[in-house]
C-alpha cells in the first residue's frame, strides 16, 4: 500500500505539467491582422531603445533596454470598446525563457501621451508600448493577449529593427552601458540630449571662478536639449563628470555650470524642445591638454566624449 507521502510525491509532476501548459492561441505575423480577444490587432513594427520620451520619460537601467512595440487596435464589433493599457497585454519571452511584461502604458505615437478612450465600432487607432528586457537579449518571442481570450504568438527572430545610435553594439541587438562620442556629436543620455560644442582655456577669472596659481580654467560649452514632454531641471549636478588629460590624469571639475553668455551660474527649467547652452568649468595645470570628458547619469549609462578637434574634411 502506498503511503500518504508516496501519493503526494507522485502527484507533483502532474501539478507541474498543469502549471506549464501553454496558453491556447494562434501564430501571428507582423503586418497581418489577428484577432486578440475583443480587438482586431496588427503588430506593425518593433525596435530597441534605451529611452522612451513619453509624458514621463522612461530610461532603461544599465544592463537593460526597451523593446518598443508599434501596433494598431480596431473595434470589429457593434458596441464601443474601452481602450486603456490593461486591455491588451504583451509578454516577451526572452532567449533564456524568462518572461518580461510590458509597461502599464499604451501611448498615442504622435503625442506619446497615454490613451484612455472609447473605441467606436470600426474605429482603428495606432498605439505604442514598450517592455524592459535584458540589454543583450535578441527577444525571440512575443505573446499578445486580451483578458482570458486565446493569445497570439509572434516569432520576432530577425524581425526587430536594427538598434543604432551611441549605445548600440555592432550586432544591432545589444545596448551598451557606455557610449563613445566625438566633439559636436549628439549624446542621448538621461533626460537630455546634449552636444559638446567646443573646449576653450582661460587664464583669467570667469565671474567669481578664478584659476589657482599655476593653473588654468578649462571651459567646455555644451548645448542641452530637452527631447521629452515635460520640463526638466538643469544645473551642474545633472551628470557626474570626469575629465582626463592627454596623459590620462584627472582634471578637477569645479562643480560650476555658467551661462553661455555672461559669467553667471546657470540653473534652469528646460522646457520640452528647448535648447540651453552652458559652460562647464574645470581646473587644470597650465601644461595639461584636455583629452576626454565622461558624463554618467546616476547609476545608469555613461558616455565618454573625445575633446580632440576632428580632422578637417578632405579638400579643406
Amino acid at each position: 500500500m502506498l503511503s500518504l507521502v508516496s501519493l503526494s510525491v507522485l502527484s507533483l509532476p502532474v501539478a507541474s505539467r498543469a502549471q506549464t501548459k501553454p496558453l491556447a492561441g494562434t501564430v501571428g505575423t507582423i503586418g497581418v491582422p489577428a484577432r486578440v480577444g475583443k480587438f482586431q490587432f496588427v503588430l506593425t513594427g518593433a525596435s530597441f531603445a534605451t529611452r522612451v520620451d513619453h509624458t514621463d520619460t522612461a530610461i532603461a537601467d544599465k544592463g537593460k533596454k526597451f523593446l518598443v512595440l508599434r501596433y494598431t487596435l480596431q473595434n470589429p464589433g457593434t458596441q464601443e470598446l474601452g481602450l486603456d493599457w490593461a486591455q491588451v497585454r504583451f509578454t516577451v519571452v526572452g532567449a533564456d525563457n524568462a518572461n518580461h511584461e510590458n509597461a502599464e502604458l499604451v501611448l498615442n505615437p504622435e503625442t506619446m501621451s497615454p490613451l484612455n478612450l472609447q473605441l467606436k465600432p470600426a474605429q482603428k487607432v495606432p498605439c505604442v508600448t514598450f517592455v524592459e528586457v535584458p540589454a543583450t537579449d535578441p527577444v525571440p518571442k512575443l505573446i499578445v493577449q486580451n483578458e482570458s481570450a486565446p493569445v497570439v504568438r509572434y516569432d520576432l527572430k530577425g524581425k526587430i529593427k536594427k538598434f543604432t545610435g551611441l549605445f548600440a553594439a555592432p550586432d544591432g541587438v545589444t545596448a551598451l552601458d557606455a557610449g563613445v562620442a566625438k566633439l559636436a556629436q549628439k549624446v542621448d543620455l538621461g533626460y537630455f540630449d546634449f552636444v559638446v560644442e567646443k573646449v576653450e582655456e582661460s587664464a583669467a577669472a570667469l565671474g567669481e571662478v578664478a584659476p589657482e596659481d599655476g593653473k588654468k580654467l578649462v571651459v567646455v560649452q555644451v548645448a542641452f536639449t530637452n527631447p521629452g514632454k515635460m520640463a526638466r531641471s538643469l544645473d551642474w549636478s545633472v551628470y557626474a563628470l570626469s575629465m582626463k588629460d592627454a596623459n590620462n590624469e584627472p582634471v578637477d571639475f569645479l562643480q560650476t555650470l555658467l551661462r553661455a553668455v555672461g559669467n553667471t551660474v546657470l540653473t534652469a527649467e528646460v522646457n520640452p524642445g528647448e535648447t540651453v547652452r552652458g559652460r562647464l568649468i574645470f581646473s587644470a595645470a597650465k601644461e595639461a591638454r584636455p583629452d576626454s570628458l565622461a558624463f554618467a547619469y546616476g547609476e545608469g549609462r555613461s558616455a565618454v566624449v573625445s575633446l580632440k578637434a576632428p580632422p578637417p574634411a578632405a579638400g579643406k
